[in-house]
Formats: C-alpha cells, sequence, structure tokens
C-alpha cells in the first residue's frame, strides 16, 4: 500500500483573498464612474500612484502613451 503525500495548502485563506478582491473591484467601479484620481485618493485613502495605476487599467484610451 502506497501513501500519497498530503498537499500543504499554501493559499491565503478564502475570506482575505475575498475582501481584496472586493476593494479592487469596488476602487475599479468608482474609476469607471468617475475617473478623478483626487476623488480616488479621498475615498480610498490610496496613493497618487496607486490611483493613476487604476485609472490607466480602467481607460487605457484616454492613458498618453509615450515612445521610447
Amino acid at each position: 500500500m502506497s501513501r500519497v503525500p498530503r498537499i500543504r495548502n499554501q493559499d491565503p485563506p478564502a475570506q482575505e483573498v475575498h475582501a481584496g478582491r472586493l476593494r479592487q473591484n469596488r476602487i475599479l467601479n468608482e474609476v469607471f464612474d468617475m475617473g478623478d484620481p483626487l476623488k480616488l485618493m479621498r475615498l480610498f485613502g490610496i496613493t497618487e500612484k496607486t490611483a493613476m495605476h487604476y485609472i490607466g487599467v480602467a481607460h487605457a484610451e484616454k492613458t498618453a502613451q509615450h515612445p521610447r
């Protein structure tokens, strides 16, 4: 009889992942509705860099693409 090794679950708890994903979705919904980085920073307590990242993801067509 062979023994099957037990696999340790290395995923974070489902509740933790769920809360993080909910927050990301909430921020993205606000970006689609208003797209104002200052309002995002005040509403969610995020940095300017993070606010601009979300705006770039939600409104890629409005983000300036500079050639390198």
